[in-house]
């Protein structure tokens, strides 16, 4: 049964192609292939990303302050608070060992920082927790930079160690 006579040609061509309703989700959410995608569409799925996380964080319930005037719960607190704050840091190293106990030493793995990749500087930002206050000191780094710390530890500010307390994205 024929019935062409009930249609009638559009002239132009299809802007797109369709495909299942799993494939439109995928293609949303998995990153466009950076060899085959140009600067401009590339720059157009990180802002949805960033549109995306701003929103998820606004939606997200309030984290609680740390109670307590303890070091460590300070610290790890106030890690957690800065991954839900600055979307490009992957890890943060805390690092305690041989700092004064009122001292919240952190180095943040921002891989899209550009910046000197010989001297790692601590910038000191204040913090107030339930009246004990700490000296919050944070130096963002590289993948790169954080590698060369691992062969020669001098690379990092004067007293500064490095241990292994790593929190990660994931894990916040």
């Amino acid at each position: 049964m024929q019935h062409q006579e009930e249609f009638e040609p559009i002239e132009g061509t299809l802007g797109g192609v369709f495909g299942s309703g799993k494939d439109d989700v995928k293609r949303h959410l998995v990153p466009p292939d950076l060899e085959q995608t140009d600067d401009e569409l590339w720059c157009e799925y990180l802002d949805k990303i960033d549109v995306d996380s701003r929103l998820r964080r606004r939606n997200s319930p309030a984290m609680a302050a740390a109670t307590s005037g303890n070091r460590d719960d300070v610290a790890a607190w106030s890690a957690m608070k800065h991954f839900n704050t600055d979307r490009a840091v992957r890890e943060i190293w805390y690092l305690p060992q041989g700092s004064p106990p009122n001292d919240l030493r952190f180095l943040e793995l921002d891989d899209p920082l550009t910046g000197s990749e010989s001297n790692i500087e601590a910038i000191d930002f204040g913090l107030q927790i339930e009246g004990a206050a700490f000296r919050r000191l944070m130096a963002d780094i590289t993948s790169e930079q954080l590698e060369e710390i691992k062969k020669n530890p001098n690379r990092l500010p004067s007293g500064w160690f490095l241990d292994s307390n790593v929190l990660e994205r994931r894990g916040a």
